[in-house]
């Protein structure tokens, strides 16, 4: 994963198994997302040419030195000059605007990122609680056909039922057992959009 110290190749326990609350699937804050990071990394480097053109009206001063030899003697001297450029009328104004109205812009941009990524970690919330309240129904269903199965079991033994109604029994406990793995597949992959867009790495320590 990019920005991680140690490269992240595998995943040591069953995500199937493994419960994540909705509670403690908080990430890091908002700024920290990849789109909101690189829209506050524009916003900050066109903040700083704003300030560099704000300097450019500053009065250039420069020193020359040289020697000076003086006709009709064998004499020299060492010449000094400065030199200023102040600007009077033309103080940089149009390319200082210029900066910053596109600073306005990524600052327009980087509100528009973080609402994006609100309004993104918000609906994976949402898909969170919801998989994961379908994952509570389908293991309900499971244990109510797991204890049906079990009775059935025992009446098929005792005589008082057939195996046609054992086997239709157990079929709907295989159904139930079936839409569990479903409700797990879903609840991993929701947790997973929910890290994306909170920008960390999914089911990480």
């Amino acid at each position: 994963m990019v920005g991680t110290a140690d490269p992240y190749t595998s995943i040591d326990t069953s995500l199937l198994e493994t419960a994540f609350p909705v509670s403690a699937a908080i990430g890091p804050q908002l700024d920290d997302t990849p789109a909101v990071s690189a829209a506050t990394a524009e916003r900050d480097a066109l903040a700083a040419q704003v300030r560099i053109e704000e300097k450019r009206p500053i009065p250039n001063i420069g020193v020359s030195v040289g020697f000076r030899r003086f006709q009709g003697i064998s004499d020299s001297a060492l010449v000094v000059g400065l030199s200023a450029t102040i600007p009077l009328f033309d103080r940089n104004r149009g390319a200082i605007d210029a900066a910053r109205e596109r600073t306005a812009a990524a600052d327009w941009r980087l509100e528009a990122a973080r609402l994006q990524s609100a309004a993104a970690r918000r609906s994976a919330l949402a898909q969170v609680a919801a998989a994961q309240g379908r994952l509570a129904a389908a293991e309900q269903g499971e244990r109510a056909a797991s204890e049906a199965y079990r009775l059935g079991r025992i009446g098929y033994s005792a005589g008082r039922s057939s195996l046609l109604e054992l086997l239709t029994i157990r079929r709907a406990l295989g159904d139930a057992r079936s839409l569990i793995i479903d409700a797990r597949l879903a609840r991993v992959r929701a947790i997973a959009a929910l890290a994306q867009a909170e920008g960390r790495v999914a089911f990480g320590d």
